[in-house]
């Protein structure tokens, strides 16, 4: 329950607001924030960048051996900064070493062509209601989308087994480009989970967990903008096989749930 209020509290601080509003809220003594930033490694010195464009230098000696594109993070203001003239850059002290959440996009004309990738699990969901806040897909940059994942896993408690497990689930984003037409506003998208194991054991996997996946759509929005001939779509919708009750895709309680994002480009 702890990691679920934690990840309903990064995106509801993430979803359409800056780093900078998000901490000056007026309370005293020192603020701590997490949420989904892109990574800037320059030969080794890496700060984070936040969906405002706002930098997070950190200044502590935490280790940041991370190699990705996208990361989550959990961390503290740095104490004697004025955030209420929302500063271009802000230091920080990291809480936990950042986590990468880079995972695949692809492009492949049909179902079954070269390189698609076949679902054998549902996710339990991509969107969830806490209080008032509803957590679902967003647009980070005008070619980065961030879904957030409720999925089932086995119930390991240790170090290692926990990495290894995680290592078996993949979140692999497809587009179909026979499916694209000319005129086309909207561009689909296909989230297919899968799990390196047997399908028995895939079914017994009971244990939810979450995580924040993000996705370089690039190559997908160049593909789209040939074959619709729309210079970007209106809306990205993500289609994923959702079962909120248990782990099995062939299942009654296994349906298709569709997701949209509003997608938007810098004006």
């Amino acid at each position: 329950m702890k990691q679920l209020k934690l990840m309903v509290l990064t995106l509801t601080l993430l979803m359409g607001t800056m780093f900078t509003s998000c901490m000056d809220s007026g309370e005293s003594g020192p603020q701590q924030w997490a949420g989904v930033v892109k990574v800037n490694d320059r030969m080794g010195y890496v700060t984070f960048t936040d969906a405002a464009g706002t930098e997070l230098i950190p200044t502590n000696t935490i280790p940041v051996t991370l190699n990705a594109r996208m990361a989550y993070i959990y961390c503290q203001v740095d104490e004697g900064q004025d955030l209420s003239t929302n500063p271009k850059s802000i230091k920080i002290t990291l809480l936990a070493d950042p986590t990468g959440i880079d995972a695949t996009a692809i492009t492949t004309p049909k179902v079954g062509e070269s390189g698609d990738v076949t679902t054998n699990a549902p996710v339990g969901s991509l969107s969830f209601v806490s209080g008032y806040s509803t957590v679902v897909p967003f647009q980070f940059s005008e070619n980065t989308i961030v879904l957030p994942v409720l999925y089932r896993v086995k119930n390991v408690t240790t170090t290692e087994d926990i990495k290894n497990e995680l290592a078996k689930h993949t979140f692999t984003l497809v587009c179909y480009t026979d499916d694209i037409k000319s005129g086309d506003t909207i561009l689909k998208l296909y989230l297919r989970y899968k799990v390196e194991d047997e399908p028995a054991a895939i079914a017994e996997r009971a244990t939810r967990t979450s995580s924040f996946k993000a996705y370089e759509i690039s190559q997908i929005l160049r593909e789209y903008t040939l074959k619709s001939g729309q210079t970007k779509p209106a809306k990205i919708t993500i289609v994923a096989q959702q079962n909120e009750y248990n782990n099995k895709l062939e299942d009654t309680s296994t349906t298709e749930k569709v997701y949209e994002i509003e997608y938007k480009t810098a004006e």
